[in-house]
C-alpha cells in the first residue's frame, strides 16, 4: 500500500525555491568546468555533456581563475555526489 503526503505551502514554496538555487548552482558549476575544458560536445540525443581536459599549464590557470583553489574545485565535484 503506498501513501502519498501533500506539501503544505511552505513547504511546497521551500522545495521549489531549493531547487531553484540547486539548479542555479549546478548551471554556474557546469559552465565554469566546460569554460576550462580543452573541448566540450554535447549530444542531444542522450541529454549528455561530453567535457575532455588536456591538463597543461593553461588548464591549470583556467582552473585556478574560475574556481580560486583545488579545494573549492574538489567541493564543487563531492556536492554532485550526495
Amino acid at each position: 500500500m503506498t501513501i502519498f503526503k501533500g506539501l503544505s505551502i511552505e513547504e511546497a514554496s521551500k522545495e521549489t525555491n531549493q531547487r531553484a538555487e540547486l539548479t542555479t548552482k549546478i548551471s554556474s558549476s557546469i559552465d565554469k568546468l566546460r569554460k576550462c575544458s580543452t573541448a566540450h560536445y554535447y549530444d542531444s540525443d542522450t541529454d549528455s555533456l561530453l567535457l575532455d581536459y588536456w591538463v597543461n599549464k593553461a588548464t591549470r590557470e583556467a582552473f585556478t581563475y574560475h574556481f580560486g583553489d583545488a579545494l573549492t574545485l574538489f567541493q564543487t565535484f563531492k556536492s554532485y555526489l550526495r
